[in-house]
């Protein structure tokens, strides 16, 4: 889990994607029940499942294939705290009837009332807050193998936007649903010169957010064959030509 400086790729599926969506949107949108009040604009939190690729350039890609949402978590507009256990009894579940897909880090939202003000700010970045919940336990997600965290960041707008879904940086895709404004971005964690964990700059260069379903196919993953004109093959593989 060393630092892998030939790149990171972090690809959302569709299905992750609506699913982050729709849980994000209800705890924004929707009164929920809490201490003596009834509240929206509510955090919500949840795990991400998924592979882990090497590519033939030597890039890290995380295929992230699908979303769970911790029903146990304490939540409120400005955090979010999940219970241990619920982590512990997915991970069993998984494991034992879906070994296919693995846990590869965290889910959770940031609510905000005002589009610009995420913008002014950079609040689709990760909080001080955020990060230390990564770091200042290290040794717990280092036994879960926590390589991945995903921040979606929501706002409201008083009319439907027709802003065109965009990279802000590479680790960072904006795009609009009616009238609300999302930002999704992805961090990478990894081990530092004393094997504690460690979650990457906010401008790291070196992570790319993919999300197909947003911003369609990206460039090639890696490099593709080419099309010629040759008698008994029209087709070459990388590398051939």
């Amino acid at each position: 889990m060393n630092y892998n400086k030939k790149g990171y790729i972090v690809r959302i599926s569709e299905n992750a994607l609506i699913h982050m969506v729709l849980n994000g949107l209800e705890a924004y949108s929707v009164l929920h029940e809490c201490k003596n009040c009834k509240s929206n604009n509510l955090e919500t939190y949840g795990q991400v499942w998924g592979h882990v690729n090497i590519l033939p350039n030597g890039k890290t890609l995380y295929c992230v294939e699908m979303m769970t949402v911790d029903t146990s978590a304490n939540r409120t507009k400005n955090s979010v705290e999940p219970n241990d256990d619920a982590l512990i009894l997915k991970k069993d579940i998984m494991s034992s009837f879906w070994p296919q897909y693995e846990f590869l880090g965290d889910f959770h939202t940031h609510p905000y009332k005002k589009y610009n003000e995420v913008i002014e700010k950079r609040l689709y970045n990760f909080s001080k807050e955020d990060i230390k919940s990564i770091e200042d336990y290290s040794e717990d997600w280092i036994k879960h193998k926590y390589r991945l965290g995903i921040v979606l960041s929501i706002a409201g707008m008083k009319k439907k936007g027709s802003k065109c879904p965009d990279w802000i940086n590479n680790s960072t895709i904006e795009f609009t649903l009616g009238n609300y404004r999302f930002w999704l971005k992805g961090y990478i964690t990894y081990l530092d010169e004393s094997n504690m964990l460690k979650v990457n700059d906010h401008d790291d260069e070196n992570i790319i957010l993919d999300c197909p379903a947003v911003v369609g196919l990206i460039d090639e993953y890696s490099k593709f064959g080419r099309l010629v004109s040759e008698p008994r093959s029209i087709y070459h593989k990388s590398g051939e030509i």
